[in-house]
């Protein structure tokens, strides 16, 4: 387990990084964040997390700059794809669902940007019934 983990950090990274935003410790999430996606740029598990992470720290122009490049390469990704992903990885938690992806709902609330998507019509997530 440990080779697995030093050839591709990024699962360990984001995982630690998540129990730090469930924790509330929002800056110490972004450098778990940050090094997740230094290690696997191209996933957009590890480019959310990141963004969620932004998000409740309060940076919102870069949580946008971060939205912009997903919908320029994958125009039809919305949240509750990235939601489905976490619980998918995380199971029975809805609190901790919640809480990691309450960041980026927050900040496309507050960027009005079009980051919910299409995909969010009927979800019975409270977060994306606003």
């Amino acid at each position: 387990m440990l080779e697995h983990a030093a050839k591709n950090p990024s699962p360990s990274l984001i995982t630690v990084g998540n129990a730090h935003i469930v924790l509330g410790n929002h800056e110490e999430a972004l450098g778990y964040m940050l090094r997740a996606v230094e290690a696997n740029p191209d996933s957009l598990i590890e480019v959310l997390s990141l963004a969620s992470v932004l998000g409740y720290l309060g940076q919102t122009d870069k949580v946008k700059q971060v939205f912009d490049g997903i919908f320029a390469s994958a125009p039809d990704y919305s949240i509750v794809q990235y939601q489905n992903s976490m619980r998918r990885y995380w199971g029975n938690a809805p609190e901790t669902i919640d809480l990691l992806i309450s960041g980026l709902v927050q900040t496309c609330e507050k960027i009005k940007h079009r980051c919910i998507g299409p995909q969010a019509k009927g979800n019975q997530n409270p977060a994306f019934q606003k």
